[in-house]
């Protein structure tokens, strides 16, 4: 056993060498193994046979396969798992994705029953708001035939110079076209809404659906 001490020593730096399992045990068992400690640690790895082999150097070969880190009574204090394929990395990523839209809908189910008490609470919040932002869009259409309306005076106004043979103020043609700018805000602004109101239908409508799922009630 002293021999293999000696042959311990005089490894090179940066080159491999091996310690069986069961020699490791060995020396262990002879007290010896502040031997394989003066080394170094140990790794331990599985060669292409199969074979479990340990040293204090991982060949590049093996070096994204499972480690096993051995202290110096060759007890494993850590295991480096093996590196994954882009295969596994895909399906690990596709789990995920599917935990996280679960974790969300638990989530939110757990929103809607702390923020309504019951179907009718529910119901009373959906019909305030959406008459709400209905009143808005209503307003908005308002506002946009008084737009028109005003638009159609200016530009008659401006037909008047224009068919006797005057030019056009310079005012009036700067009205003309900050009312067109309006027109289109205000009509930008109604797409808006229009869509906030489509989707507030559907996202009520979906947490109705859902609340009498939870609460395990009869649609009326």
């Amino acid at each position: 056993m002293e021999d293999a001490g000696k042959l311990d020593g005089q490894v090179s730096p940066g080159k491999y060498y091996f310690f069986s399992p069961w020699l490791i045990c060995m020396a262990i068992s002879y007290g010896i193994s502040t031997t394989v400690h003066a080394a170094g640690t140990i790794k331990c790895w599985k060669n292409k046979q199969k074979v479990k082999e340990c040293g204090q150097v991982v060949p590049p070969e093996y070096a994204q396969q499972r480690i096993e880190i051995l202290n110096d009574r060759g007890i494993v204090i850590r295991v480096i798992e093996p590196a994954k394929s882009k295969q596994q990395l895909a399906e690990d990523k596709r789990k995920a994705k599917i935990q996280a839209v679960k974790d969300k809908r638990r989530q939110d189910d757990i929103i809607l029953l702390k923020s309504f008490t019951t179907e009718r609470d529910l119901i009373i919040s959906r019909d305030t708001n959406i008459n709400s932002i209905k009143g808005i869009i209503d307003l908005a259409n308002g506002n946009a035939n008084t737009l028109k309306n005003n638009l159609a005076v200016l530009q008659k106004k401006a037909g008047d110079y224009e068919r006797s043979g005057q030019k056009v103020p310079p005012n009036l043609i700067k009205d003309i076209e900050d009312v067109k700018r309006q027109i289109k805000e205000n009509k930008d602004y109604i797409a808006q809404k229009e869509k906030a109101y489509t989707e507030m239908v559907a996202r009520y409508k979906d947490d109705l659906k859902r609340y009498r799922m939870l609460k395990k009630v009869k649609p009326r």
